[in-house]
């Protein structure tokens, strides 16, 4: 997992198709879900990824589509939001996979709730699930695992994801690993070598597949993970990404053909 293997790797690549996970990959988790910020050199770094890749660069995220506009802004990307139950292309319209809206309102009704005993709780609506944040509150975690179940046990139709310190119940069929495979069957993704990044439990779901494809995976951060590259932090892996950048600027101003002189 050292860094010079996944250089060489990644130079050996004819073309990458990149997915990027977004807390705790692109942005450090912040202690409530609206206060991550991406700053003006990530978002110029995704604008270079992107056009250097000839627009086979994706976001994939827990967060809903609507929310990663809003924090990517201005650059625009294709988005796969809500664990892949929401894919957003430039110029198309969201498509969303059918949800049980009245499962989930009751779902967050009952969250909302257990949340009003204790303010270190946070519950976060999304359009395609909910999530109860207990990061300000590690104490509660039984507690908050014990609500999860009750909930699933009314609502089998509900599916949990568990991530850092938070609980999300989804409404509907989907995961990151099957918004990268739809991605891949799509231009400008297709033909091209997968790279994911990811931090978080909600990635590892998609590290098997993306293998499968013989693409590239790494983790960012601690705990065990089935990928097979590791950067410690956020700010070593957006400087490789960086690096990466700039190596595939240089090889597309060398793929050029030269123009001719008269």
């Amino acid at each position: 997992m050292l860094k010079p293997a996944i250089d060489e790797a990644a130079s050996s690549a004819a073309e990458l198709a990149i997915f990027l996970d977004l807390d705790g990959t692109l942005v450090p988790i912040a202690t409530r879900p609206d206060e991550i910020v991406v700053d003006r050199t990530t978002i110029d770094l995704l604008d270079q990824l992107h056009r250097n890749t000839d627009g086979a660069l994706a976001v994939i995220s827990g967060r809903p589509v609507d929310k990663l506009r809003c924090f990517l802004a201005p650059v625009t990307v294709p988005l796969a939001g809500s664990h892949g139950l929401e894919l957003s292309l430039p110029g198309e319209p969201v498509m969303r996979r059918p949800i049980d809206e009245e499962a989930l309102q009751k779902a967050d009704q009952r969250l909302c709730r257990f949340a009003q005993s204790d303010g270190r709780l946070i519950v976060e609506r999304k359009s395609c699930s909910v999530a109860l944040h207990y990061r300000q509150a590690p104490d509660r975690k039984a507690s908050c695992e014990r609500l999860m179940q009750d909930i699933l046990n009314a609502f089998p139709m509900l599916k949990l994801i568990a991530g850092k310190m938070v609980l999300e119940l989804t409404a509907g069929e989907g995961d990151k690993a099957n918004a990268i495979k739809q991605l891949m069957q799509r231009p400008p993704f297709a033909g091209r070598v997968p790279l994911f990044a990811g931090d978080d439990a909600t990635d590892e779901s998609a590290f098997p597949v993306v293998q499968e494809l013989g693409g590239l995976t790494i983790k960012v951060g601690t705990g065990e993970t089935s990928a097979r590259f590791r950067f410690a932090d956020v700010e070593a892996f957006l400087r490789w990404l960086k690096t990466l950048s700039g190596r595939l600027d240089a090889a597309k101003i060398s793929h050029q053909p030269e123009t001719a002189v008269s």
